[in-house]
């Protein structure tokens, strides 16, 4: 098998597991699926051309060169188009939906973005998302770049991905959530109708460090956050801590869902009984087992854990659930849903 064919083959599997079918342009079926990869259409040639099967003889809208190791992606309504390097085949309906959309995510971020909240921001930070810092006077892409380099500006990029999604307005802390939580008003916690997150994986619960007359010297704030229970401290299971801390800041009839490590399922000890609570007060909704290789940083696979918090009825405190789901638990094993990229695996939509 030739060098070529070696590739082509490559690139076909990673086509086909990204939900695109692959044929050869001499028995072409537009209706066999939502996205069509066609064999022999080299990219520079049939990008501006005009094709037979294209009524409207427009040049095509997005452009893929792959090597099998290396994909470039190119989007020609961009103000600059240019290839981009991807580490995958987006799926079908994806460009569909960028297609649809009357202009790019870059012409958007050109003539679109929400008004920067400057205070409590430095001018170096302010220059640097605005583009008007030292470094990057006229060059946002680069002022992108310079954000995840520079040490002061770090939390920056929290603020940018708000702004990238239209929210000017994200109360964005930055401490140790368990020890010092800082969504905080009249000394109370804030509670929340929906809590999404994706805490760090199985970091220590506090320190086994002493105060002078042998108290633990680890003191989180609002220590009734940890109603069921707490792991050893400075065992590396915090994973239900943050899970309890969740609940707390949850409205009545609220719900939860976060990702977590398959441990929290099945370890014993006082996590044991942490999750023994749980479903005593009938909070847990769901689980969701992913596949492995999704999440940055950790190869192992997760779970998806969906939570309802409880309601007042009268004097008690009762399920939040719908009556024809109390007492019960989902349970969904989606770890074949995804596909596998180069560095990474990715979550199915569909």
């Amino acid at each position: 098998m030739t060098p070529e064919a070696q590739a082509r083959k490559v690139v076909d599997h990673k086509l086909e597991a990204a939900g695109w079918v692959v044929q050869d342009v001499k028995t072409l079926n537009f209706g066999a699926g939502v996205g069509i990869a066609v064999h022999q259409a080299q990219t520079e040639r049939y990008a501006g051309a005009q094709l037979k099967w294209r009524k409207d003889n427009a040049p095509l809208r997005f452009l893929y060169e792959s090597t099998g190791q290396i994909i470039h992606f190119t989007d020609t309504g961009d103000p600059r188009p240019r290839a981009r390097e991807v580490f995958h085949f987006f799926q079908p309906h994806t460009p569909a939906e960028w297609a649809a959309q009357p202009n790019t995510l870059r012409q958007r971020l050109a003539t679109q973005m929400p008004a920067l909240p400057t205070e409590d921001l430095r001018d170096c930070q302010v220059g640097a998302v605005t583009g008007q810092g030292p470094h990057t006077v006229g060059k946002m892409r680069d002022a992108m770049i310079e954000l995840g380099l520079v040490r002061e500006v770090t939390g920056m990029k929290r603020k940018m991905n708000m702004l990238l999604h239209g929210i000017s307005t994200a109360n964005l802390q930055n401490e140790d959530t368990l020890a010092e939580p800082q969504h905080v008003e009249g000394g109370e916690l804030m509670h929340f109708d929906r809590v999404l997150t994706n805490p760090p994986f199985s970091i220590h619960w506090g320190n086994t460090e002493k105060n002078a007359d042998g108290t633990p010297a680890w003191a989180p704030k609002f220590p009734e956050r940890f109603r069921f229970g707490q792991v050893p401290l400075g065992a590396k299971k915090a994973d239900l801590m943050f899970l309890q801390h969740m609940l707390a800041v949850t409205r009545d009839g609220g719900m939860v869902a976060t990702v977590m490590p398959h441990g929290v399922l099945f370890r014993g000890g006082e996590e044991k009984t942490i999750r023994a609570g749980l479903i005593k007060e009938d909070l847990l909704e769901a689980v969701i087992g992913v596949a492995p290789n999704l999440f940055y940083g950790t190869p192992i696979p997760a779970a998806i854990l969906v939570l309802r918090q409880q309601v007042q009825n009268g004097a008690q405190r009762v399920s939040g659930k719908p009556a024809e789901r109390q007492g019960k638990v989902l349970f969904i094993n989606a770890d074949r849903e995804f596909f596998e990229g180069r560095a990474q695996n990715y979550l199915l939509t569909s």
